[in-house]
């Protein structure tokens, strides 16, 4: 680019002010949705908030080594939603591999990456006893008995409520991720048009009333080509596709 990293703009204010202007609506029980959009910098965020009294969350994998589209998981597991979850490596043969740790079902797919959990594995995205949760990557342990966890980062919005990004690299991509509220309510992101990640985290961590989300804490999903989400329930049908096909979504089906 021949502009300055301050030339590029900020598209969190502008998408800050439409916040404010764009309440939750509810979709079902325990379900509700948001869309935020700012025209002058093309970036679209979609949420979805929900109670876990009401819907059931897990980890599923692909069941083919080229992967699926979320639309194809959400489908095949009856789901309400599913977005994409873990990241992946490609052999030549376009064959999808998990990268880090990935349970499903309370069985272990891959094992813990000890060497990306400096970077950029940095965090753990687990669900026990029905309930969604993040932690530090080093807080990891084999005997935490997870029904299903994924390691994916960077944390995005630090255990606090902080910023986890301490730098702008402008690399603006789509983007998936998960944030939990002060309360543990938990929250389904994705992004179109291209957030870098410290503008992720500083919309995920700015206060609601300021037009954020609130989040004690947030991880950040595959994102890129990868960044998908499908949503169906109650006669509304959200679908974001990817590039490519994943391995791995996080779905949620009704109880």
């Amino acid at each position: 680019s021949i502009f300055g990293d301050e030339q590029m703009g900020d598209p969190v204010p502008a998408l800050r002010a439409e916040a404010v202007k764009t309440p939750w609506q509810p979709v079902r029980a325990g379900l509700e949705y948001r869309r935020i959009e700012t025209v002058d910098y093309a970036v679209s965020v979609l949420a979805w908030r929900y109670q876990e009294s009401e819907l059931d969350v897990k980890l599923a994998k692909s069941m083919t080594t080229l992967g699926e589209t979320v639309e194809e998981f959400r489908k095949r597991t009856d789901a309400v939603l599913a977005i994409n979850a873990g990241f992946f490596d490609l052999d030549f043969q376009s064959r999808l591999s998990p990268v880090g740790l990935l349970v499903v079902d309370g069985r272990e797919i891959q094992s813990f990456d000890e060497d990306k959990a400096a970077n950029p594995l940095t965090g753990i995205l687990f669900v026990k006893n029905g309930r969604l949760g993040v932690i530090r990557a080093k807080d990891y342990s084999a005997g935490d008995r997870f029904e299903s966890a994924l390691q994916t980062g960077p944390l995005v919005v630090d255990p606090g409520g902080k910023n986890g990004i301490y730098r702008n690299s402008y690399d603006r991509q789509n983007r998936s991720a998960i944030c939990l509220s002060f309360d543990g309510t938990p929250t389904v992101v994705q992004v179109s048009g291209g957030l870098s990640l410290y503008e992720l985290g500083e919309l995920l961590s700015t206060g609601e009333s300021d037009g954020g989300f609130g989040c004690e804490r947030a991880i950040n999903l595959d994102g890129g080509p990868s960044s998908q989400i499908s949503f169906l329930a109650d006669g509304l049908g959200v679908e974001v596709p990817g590039l490519w096909k994943v391995g791995s979504s996080l779905i949620l089906t009704a109880r």
